[in-house]
């Protein structure tokens, strides 16, 4: 499934690296990792939904961005 097609607040599966989707920001995505760090994957990467929250999660600290054009 292409991530612009993911429900937002989902938990989705990028390759091997699990993600929290929480929305899509023009041509890439604002997704964070389990210790907080955003990362940005393209809109149009093929991924995986582990889990749909339906809810944002809790805020974490921020921490630097990695950008990734998966």
């Amino acid at each position: 499934m292409k991530l612009y097609e993911v429900p937002k607040y989902s938990r989705i599966k990028v390759g091997d690296t699990e993600l929290d989707f929480h929305h899509i920001d023009g041509m890439y995505s604002y997704c964070t990792d389990s210790e907080g760090r955003a990362h940005h994957i393209a809109a149009w990467a093929d991924v995986e939904i582990v889990s749909h929250h339906g809810q944002k999660p809790a805020l974490m600290s921020k921490q630097p961005c990695n950008k990734d054009t998966a």
